[in-house]
């Protein structure tokens, strides 16, 4: 049987697996623009709504920061490398 990886389906019954998915899409492409063009403190507001609807999936915190080590170690230096920008 496949690992289960941070970018695959996993079923559920929350909030966020109950959206259509072409929502889903436009949601996460307005997200990733808005994300371009704002601050600190908004990218904190962006970051803490990103958190409260991972702990909404019932997703395991452990098991999420175990499978996304690689992109959260890439995520740190790109906002080590911005402000030099």
């Amino acid at each position: 049987m496949a690992e289960l990886t941070l970018f695959s389906y996993r079923s559920g019954h929350s909030r966020l697996h109950r959206i259509d998915v072409r929502f889903k899409i436009l949601g996460l492409l307005f997200i990733s623009m808005v994300s371009l063009n704002v601050r600190v403190l908004s990218l904190t507001i962006l970051s803490s709504l990103l958190i409260i609807l991972i702990i909404d999936c019932r997703l395991q915190f452990q098991s999420f920061l175990r499978e996304s080590g690689y992109f959260l170690i890439f995520s740190r230096s790109l906002m080590v490398i911005r402000p030099f920008k």
